[in-house]
């Protein structure tokens, strides 16, 4: 079963939020400075993309209408169309 859009929506916002408080009133050198700001940075992208590549999947099969013929397009579930 695909997540909700929203929820997706909602995870990628949050990242968003997150990664503009963790570089706050951060300078370019302060960030190169800080290893555990830039592995929390990168991680919070890689939400962002997997978010958008989760959305992307499920809008490709609910604007194609394949969601509700089980097999029509590989990786398209019949709960893609609700």
């Amino acid at each position: 079963m695909q997540p909700d859009p929203r929820v997706l929506l909602e995870d990628a916002d949050q990242a968003g939020s997150d990664l503009e408080h963790f570089v706050e009133n951060m300078d370019s050198a302060a960030y190169v400075a800080d290893v555990q700001t830039q592995a929390a940075v990168e991680r919070k992208f890689e939400i962002i993309g997997e978010a958008m590549n989760q959305l992307h999947q499920i809008l490709f099969c609910m604007l194609l209408g394949f969601g509700k013929r089980k097999g029509a397009i590989s990786g398209c579930p019949p709960t893609a169309i609700r």
